[in-house]
């Protein structure tokens, strides 16, 4: 407590900048905050904070609580001029906003002086709409991990754009496919910077349910993409403050999908109708904020928003974001609002930024990286040849994706023209990935044969690379690489596909191997001209189940390079509840040369809980036998290795043949049994019992008897 209020008397010796006002049972975490900023985050990113309390506001005058705020909140910034970020922890009850006459809630009416309600904010304000300690401390640990122990990777360069699709009972399709014309906007404003992954909605069919029309597939292609990790994340279009788009796009139920894993954390920006009504019983945007795997900040509007408007702000948005990559400051997220918010007020006679709410930590800097535009990248890239990227500056971790520049789509029409909406729809794709790799000290990438057939594409390239525990790291971006598909013959000479092997868990699967339900199949893959990712005219990744006709393709992302160089890589077959008993399972792959590769493997999926069942399929070979014979066994769960094995030897009267004793290191074990007793005498014909008695490194204990034979 002596070092607290050591910081926080030091902190009065200089101009406040950031100030934390909290409910009083939340004063641990307010003050692990203004710690984590006074002394914890690196150098550049400290802010002398300090942390006020309900009770001392409350002093303050004025006729309600609201004007208390407002109060206290102006003469804080009269007295410390370098106040720039305030956070609110507290739901609506403790810390009420101050409304509209219209029943808009805003906490920038708090940061002016004035009594007029339409002026932008003059300090930068979050808040985490919640009183509930629990939810307040899970804030606060996912805030502090994020920025003290930081991962690295590519996904901080990556935004996901959603855009509603064309569908809504009674409205026009013409003028309902602005929600993607809309976000192509964000798309152009943001694509120099980051890697887009775009989900529209008219690029996917919805289905019909009890409920009414359901986009299920793009539903779960956006959450596997949120739990890949992203650093911004935008929807345009309808919603409420349970859901996104009436189709149910990331409703409040899928939350428990949502697990963003390894603190790969991102920033949404939701303008949509309520998304954010935080003084409503529900609310997405503190239901994002509040979960331990889901969002690190949301910027939502708190009521219904004009459409125009709302693309307005969001340009403004974006392009205030955009400022970070190639700005030598820190830029905060509440910089970014603060400033399109009075950019938007200052540039438009209609003004209504005060319906976006930051949900989450005003001080929070941006975490993408930042811009490195003295790299030198080749200005041509020969098919099939290999090129290699070195490490050259000796980052911990680099990161490379090699695309075809984005492309335009042709003119779709829809619904009936406006004067408005003329109902014609063009907008820009992501060009396809051809290449991608994680690597520490270098790279290789071919470009595929199958390239050749694509016109008049030239080829992107983005590098990132990050120091491990670093926030910022740097990328570098060459658009219009021009690819030349003039090929020697020589390169064409090797006619083999991909080596394939199958592994579970570290160890390489045999046929008639067992698994546990629900595994995942570890796919290596290895080819020197590499793997051929592209997908184009059929050659992707697949697999598929017996003589089944469905195959399941394998998206892209799922595919991983561990030496890019040698052209060895893996990916993983998830095994569902519906893949039981006895399974063979085939894999097809292509390399760049277009060789292809079909294999398989026999397996058997147990259905039994193999967490408490130790080892499976144990039998000897031959049974009956003659001189000798081999005891097998498989561990499915293999987290039960290494296994203390038992075998006894019993006559059909119980009387003690031999006892073996061994250990199993592998998920298939075999044990001979030369057919001797423990004098070394061969054990006369006839039949023996066999007790099994074995023991996990977890201590699990399981027996079983068998029965084996001896004939001459």
């Amino acid at each position: 407590m002596k070092s607290l209020f050591l910081y926080l008397h030091i902190s009065f010796l200089f101009s406040l900048e950031y100030a934390i006002i909290y409910e009083e049972n939340l004063y641990d975490a307010a003050s692990s905050i203004a710690n984590l900023y006074s002394n914890e985050v690196q150098d550049d990113f400290k802010l002398n904070t300090e942390i006020f309390s309900k009770n001392h506001i409350e002093t303050f005058s004025g006729n309600s609580m609201e004007d208390k705020i407002k109060t206290f909140i102006v003469t804080l910034k009269e007295q410390n001029q370098d106040l720039d970020y305030i956070l609110i922890l507290g739901d609506e009850n403790s810390f009420p906003p101050i409304y509209t006459n219209s029943g808009i809630p805003s906490d920038d009416f708090f940061t002016t002086s004035s009594d007029n309600l339409n002026l932008p904010p003059a300090i930068s304000i979050g808040r985490i709409p919640s009183s509930d300690s629990n939810q307040i401390n899970i804030f606060v640990e996912k805030l502090t991990t994020f920025l003290l122990s930081p991962t690295v990777g590519s996904w901080r360069n990556k935004a996901i754009l959603i855009a509603d699709d064309e569908n809504k009972s009674g409205e026009n399709e013409a003028c309902e496919i602005n929600h993607t014309k809309n976000s192509d906007i964000i798309y152009d404003i943001l694509s120099n910077s980051m890697d887009i992954k775009t989900f529209y909605g008219v690029e996917y069919e919805p289905v019909m349910t009890s409920d009414g029309l359901e986009h299920t597939q793009l539903n779960q292609d956006i959450i596997n993409e949120i739990n890949d990790g992203f650093a911004l994340i935008n929807y345009i279009g309808h919603g409420d403050q349970r859901k996104l788009s009436a189709e149910k796009i990331i409703k409040i139920e899928d939350l428990p999908q949502i697990s963003e894993n390894d603190n790969k954390f991102g920033l949404w920006v939701v303008g949509t109708c309520k998304f954010g009504q935080y003084d409503n019983e529900l609310c997405m945007a503190e239901e994002l904020i509040s979960n331990e795997n889901a969002a690190i900040g949301v910027i939502s509007t708190v009521r219904e928003i004009s459409s125009t408007y709302n693309t307005n702000f969001l340009t403004y948005l974006f392009s205030e974001y955009a400022n970070h990559f190639n700005s030598p400051e820190i830029i905060r997220i509440g910089d970014i609002i603060k400033n399109s918010k009075n950019t938007s007020y200052d540039n438009n006679s209609f003004y209504q930024g005060y319906v976006f709410h930051l949900f989450g930590d005003p001080a929070l800097p941006i975490f993408s990286s930042k811009q490195n535009l003295n790299y030198n990248f080749p200005e041509d890239i020969a098919l099939i040849e290999q090129n290699i990227i070195e490490n050259d500056s000796g980052y911990d971790l680099g990161s490379v994706i090699v695309s075809f520049n984005e492309q335009e789509t042709d003119v779709l029409e829809y619904g009936t023209p406006t004067n408005f909406c003329d109902g014609q729809l063009s907008y820009t794709k992501p060009g396809d990935i051809i290449f991608k790799d994680n690597f520490t000290e270098s790279s290789c990438f071919n470009i595929p044969l199958d390239a050749i057939n694509c016109t008049n594409c030239d080829l992107k390239i983005r590098l990132n690379y990050q120091n491990d525990l670093s926030y910022n790291g740097t990328f570098a971006l060459s658009e219009n690489i021009n690819l030349i598909t003039e090929i020697e013959e020589i390169g064409l000479l090797d006619n083999e596909g991909p080596l394939i092997s199958f592994n579970h868990e570290n160890f390489i699967l045999n046929n008639n191997s067992i698994l546990p339900a629900n595994s995942a199949i570890e796919v290596s893959l290895e080819d020197p001209s590499g793997i051929n990712i592209f997908e184009g005219i059929g050659h992707n990744m697949r697999y598929w189940f017996n003589n089944n006709i469905e195959s399941y393709n394998i998206p892209i992302d799922s595919f991983n390079y561990s030496n890019a160089c040698s052209g060895a890589g893996q990916t993983n077959i998830n095994l569902s509840d519906d893949q039981l008993g006895n399974q063979k399972i085939f894999f097809e792959v292509w390399d760049n040369l277009n060789n292809r590769t079909v294999d398989s493997i026999s397996l058997y999926i147990g259905e039994k809980k193999y967490q408490n069942h130790v080892i499976d399929n144990f039998i000897n070979i031959p049974n009956p036998f003659r001189d000798i014979t081999y005891f097998t066994y498989h561990v499915p769960d293999v987290s039960h290795l290494p296994i203390n094995l038992d075998i006894t030897v019993l006559s059909l009267n119980g009387d003690l043949i031999k006892n073996i004793k061994t250990n199993g290191n592998n998920p298939f074990n075999s044990i001979l049994w030369d057919g001797k007793d423990s004098k070394n005498n061969p054990v006369p014909n006839g039949s023996y019992l066999i007790k099994v008695q074995a023991l996990s490194s977890m201590g699990i204990k399981q027996e079983q008897i068998h029965i084996v034979s001896k004939i001459d």
